[in-house]
């Protein structure tokens, strides 16, 4: 879980700074959101188990990171970055709901 979280604040993870959602004053609130998220996460050994369930991707996908990854990087950004593939290629409502 750890690993996956650091991969998301590298510069260029889903709030790094080189990120297309890490970018400028309007990352902040994103950045500040995707805090919260994690510092649940960490709280909650329910969520912990779903996180491990679903899988990281699954389970970003099922925060609507899927969503935020296609409407704010180009086809050619989501294919280099293999993480951010699997996180839109996932099925979170199917996953959720087998849960």
């Amino acid at each position: 879980m750890d690993t996956c979280l650091a991969a998301c604040g590298h510069h260029f993870g889903i709030v790094g700074e080189h990120s297309v959602f890490g970018r400028g004053p309007e990352a902040i609130p994103k950045v500040k959101d995707f805090k919260k998220l994690i510092s649940e996460l960490q709280a909650s050994d329910a969520e912990q188990t779903r996180f491990h369930e679903l899988g990281p991707e699954g389970w970003f996908a099922m925060q609507d990171y899927d969503k935020l990854i296609r409407s704010e990087s180009s086809e050619e950004v989501i294919d280099a970055f293999r993480f951010f593939s699997r996180i839109v290629e996932s099925e979170p409502a199917d996953a959720a709901a087998s849960l």
